[in-house]
């Protein structure tokens, strides 16, 4: 995840990454990542919206809605690549952040002055509100469950799904995508090789050197898939034949 000093840098590579035009697994896994990624700093800014008194419960509910939408439309987005690995991770983030936004409605802060009948009303309209984010988020769990049973899924995303009422902790949940995934040396890294890729898809000097680093790093997935997109460009290369070896 990249922190705030990082957000905006970050929210700009994955927006580039998100409207390219998926052709092959690589591609895919490029773009659903974007969406899960960019998810996840929306939803970080999510988690930490908390009401700081009544007075500020409009603007802090508006943001919090606005936030939660913004979050669904990445998640779904990162469903759509059509890459397992993501859908899963966006299915079991997105039930996080139904239940969340669940236990938010019944903690708002009513104004002082209203009367009784008016308080009643407005009690009842966030429970209703609660009621509907709980609901989605039973909807939403058990798809992505369903989705992980299927798919043989083993990834601790997966398994917060299955086994709801065992806690996965966020930091394994993270480590299907490396061991250094926090690690903001080698994210800058990628970022950087990514974007170079967007204009030369086919260079085999960047594939072979994002394989490599991603070797290093101990993200052995991405360096799969960078190392099958190099493959696809020269088949015959003996340094990818002997990265796959």
């Amino acid at each position: 995840m990249a922190n705030s000093g990082q957000i905006e840098r970050a929210a700009n590579e994955f927006a580039r990454a998100e409207k390219l035009s998926p052709r092959t697994d690589f591609d895919r896994d490029a773009q659903g990542r974007a969406f899960f990624e960019t998810g996840q700093m929306l939803q970080k800014q999510f988690d930490e919206l908390e009401f700081a008194g009544a007075d500020t419960m409009e603007q802090v509910l508006g943001r919090k809605m606005e936030l939660a939408q913004g979050i669904e439309q990445q998640y779904v987005g990162a469903i759509n690549a059509g890459r397992a690995e993501w859908a899963i991770a966006s299915l079991a983030e997105a039930t996080r952040m139904y239940r969340d936004m669940a236990a938010f409605f019944l903690k708002v802060p009513l104004p002082d002055g209203l009367s009784p009948t008016d308080r009643r009303a407005n009690e009842v309209a966030l429970q209703q509100k609660s009621q509907e984010y709980t609901q989605k988020g039973k909807e939403t769990i058990t798809a992505c469950a369903q989705k992980a049973e299927q798919l043989k899924a083993l990834t601790p995303f997966a398994a917060r799904c299955i086994r709801p009422n065992k806690e996965v902790p966020v930091v394994a949940a993270k480590h299907r995508r490396g061991a250094v995934s926090a690690d903001d040396a080698f994210q800058r890294e990628m970022a950087q090789l990514r974007q170079k890729l967007v204009q030369t898809p086919e260079n085999m000097e960047l594939l072979i050197g994002m394989a490599r680093r991603a070797i290093q790093a101990g993200d052995y997935h991405l360096a799969r898939l960078t190392l099958a997109k190099a493959a696809e460009v020269d088949p015959r290369n003996a340094v990818v034949q002997n990265s796959w070896a």
